[in-house]
């Protein structure tokens, strides 16, 4: 077997069992391997195999029940011990195509991506993976449907949970450009949304893109940076961040498409979003200065201040972005 496919079977016992003992993954990624090579599904094989593991000693290595006295013969242990009949056929219980999450992706594009690899419709797998939607996904997704996520995709919790956009993050990254964004989304007003007008209703999230980013990537993603409303402009392409379809001006939502490709479309009228028009040099000229210079500043905050004085600056950032939003 090839490097990757021992990488992909080492995420798939981690997501399965996971174990902070060497020995332990070691066995369990052997086992997997030598079901892999057969054809077999490495983690039903697995689940067959652990009582072959145990063999005559299951009885002793098993928990007691309550019910049970030390002295208790084997036999009486497990008739005392609950057990549940497994009926009905078994199912894989991984995604047969797995995309790894990358590393500054958001979790709603990671989810679309992972549509597109398997050749389903997203707006199918938002129903099938999330259930009842959130308003917002990357804001509202509930710790548990991260988890199940993260067992059906051979994820860990922690890196999915990186995709979503927590006021607090719970995973602080250690790059210069990741602390700033960090700062940023410890302000809610940061975060581009349409603001819901009193009742319960939450906010719309509002997802910009960068069309030359999804032209050049290989495999085009979406970044959790271009939720944050202070970026406005992409450095690299001199393109501006559009919310909108360049075409019908369609709010942009990856999970309500039904159509699929390897590149983001929009859902109403079905054109590329890698397809928009060119930013005006003019206008690149003018605001690709002011997006690197608010970079620069963002990045001495995070190096330089302590805690409560990047609070203080952020604050006034919100009354008076260096950026204005831009034009969808």
């Amino acid at each position: 077997m090839d490097h990757a496919a021992i990488d992909r079977l080492s995420c798939d016992a981690a997501a399965w069992l996971p174990s902070a003992d060497p020995d332990t993954q070691r066995h369990i990624l052997g086992l997997l391997a030598a079901a892999a090579v057969t054809g077999a599904e490495p983690i039903v094989t697995l689940r067959d195999g652990l009582r072959r593991w145990f063999g005559a000693a299951a009885p002793v290595m098993l928990p007691r029940s309550p019910s049970s006295s030390p002295a208790a013969p084997a036999s009486a242990m497990i008739a005392a011990m609950p057990l549940e009949p497994l009926t009905g056929p078994r199912r894989p219980t991984l995604w047969p195509v797995r995309p790894k999450r990358l590393p500054d992706e958001l979790f709603s594009g990671w989810l679309w991506r992972c549509a597109t690899a398997s050749h389903v419709s997203p707006a199918l797998l938002a129903v099938d993976g999330l259930g009842s939607r959130p308003d917002d996904v990357d804001r509202d997704i509930a710790p548990g449907t991260i988890r199940r996520l993260a067992q059906l995709s051979g994820h860990t919790f922690e890196a999915l949970a990186a995709g979503t956009l927590p006021l607090l993050p719970q995973s602080p990254q250690d790059t210069i450009g990741g602390m700033a964004e960090d700062l940023l989304m410890t302000e809610e007003r940061l975060l581009l949304a349409r603001r819901a007008k009193g009742g319960t209703r939450r906010d719309s999230p509002i997802l910009a893109y960068c069309p030359g980013c999804l032209a050049t990537d290989d495999k085009p993603y979406f970044r959790r940076r271009w939720r944050l409303a202070p970026f406005v402009i992409c450095p690299t392409h001199r393109a501006l961040l559009l919310d909108r379809c360049w075409y019908c001006r369609s709010r942009i939502d990856l999970l309500t498409q039904s159509k699929i490709g390897p590149r983001p479309r929009c859902g109403p009228c079905g054109r590329l979003l890698c397809d928009a028009p060119a930013t005006p040099r003019a206008v690149a000229a003018r605001l690709v200065p002011r997006q690197r210079n608010l970079q620069a500043m963002l990045a001495y905050l995070v190096t330089h201040l302590p805690g409560p004085e990047r609070l203080v600056h952020l604050r006034a950032l919100c009354r008076s972005p260096p950026c204005a939003s831009a034009p969808g």
